[in-house]
């Protein structure tokens, strides 16, 4: 059963770094690099040992050609043939999620694989940063089980840029608009005519009621509060640069213009809108709008 979440944005704050903290979260970036590497070895590992045997090769084979018939059936629209092939590729995809448990192919069996190898490194980085860490490599390595990727990359030096973790309360976490860390509070940047970050701010320290639906129609409540925070690492114009991503729950203030109005007016009535590949079409009462999406970006998929 899919746990029923709420609404949620994104509020990315700059931290007022000092060398203490820079050297903190230069540290942890490059423990999470060297877990997420060790992580995707030992992954890319158990998926060639599952690969080599007579029992995956064999499943494989039926899955394709069971893939291959129920794609020719559904162009001849044939309904009792294509129940069948359904029922047998469901069957099959079945047998190879059993063999990949077989060889602790999962989310679960990386996260036990990991306590070594953050106990090697005196268990410095948060036991969560490194679980979602850990989650990120096996996401990698599913990618390419299902056939999204074909390959895997290795992350070098300098190349993890960030790391979140799974709730507001340990390792990086958002406290009365600072970014608390063991026993360091870093204030974040907050513009004196950046009026969103302070509505959204506002919102999250009063914690703001606010009303949503639910997939099933169903209106529930609940208040603005941090979920996770996620440090990010950027190059900006040749400047090194640290930001607290703040995932927040709840609905995101309205932009405004640095006069203070709303940046997009509300109106009112019914809107329609389909939105293709490359361009996009919106119905409204009066109005008709079709537009192409990005006209001025170059086309590169030759």
């Amino acid at each position: 059963m899919v746990k029923e979440t709420a609404p949620s944005f994104v509020l990315t704050l700059e931290m007022e770094t000092n060398p203490s903290i820079i050297s903190s979260i230069g540290s942890d970036l490059e423990v999470s690099r060297v877990i997420y590497n060790s992580c995707l070895g030992e992954l890319v590992k158990r998926e060639k040992q599952m690969k080599r045997t007579k029992k995956y090769k064999k499943v494989r084979r039926c899955l394709r050609a069971v893939s291959k018939k129920l794609s020719y059936y559904e162009t001849q629209e044939n309904q009792e043939k294509i129940k069948f092939y359904q029922a047998e590729k469901k069957q099959l995809v079945s047998e190879l999620f059993d063999i990949q448990q077989q060889f602790h192919l999962s989310e679960y069996s990386i996260h036990n694989y990991l306590k070594p190898i953050r106990k090697h490194f005196g268990d410095t980085l948060n036991a969560d940063i490194a679980q979602k860490v850990a989650t990120r490599s096996w996401n990698t390595v599913k990618k390419k089980l299902k056939g999204e990727a074909k390959k895997v990359k290795f992350l070098k030096k300098g190349e993890m840029v960030s790391f979140k973790g799974k709730k507001n309360s340990t390792g990086w976490f958002y406290r009365k608009k600072q970014i608390v860390f063991g026993k360091s509070k870093i204030n974040v940047k907050i513009k004196e005519n950046d009026v969103y970050i302070q509505e959204a701010l506002l919102a999250i320290e009063s914690n703001l009621e606010f009303e949503y639906k639910t997939k099933k129609g169903e209106l529930k409540n609940a208040s603005h509060k941090v979920k996770y925070v996620r440090v990010l690492k950027r190059v900006i114009r040749g400047n090194v640069r640290y930001f607290a991503q703040l995932t927040v729950q709840g609905f995101p203030p309205a932009k405004r213009n640095k006069d203070g109005s709303f940046k997009h007016q509300l109106g009112t009535g019914r809107v329609g809108g389909d939105l293709g590949t490359s361009s996009i079409a919106v119905v409204g009462e009066n109005e008709v709008l079709l537009t192409n999406l990005a006209e001025n970006v170059m086309n590169r998929s030759r």
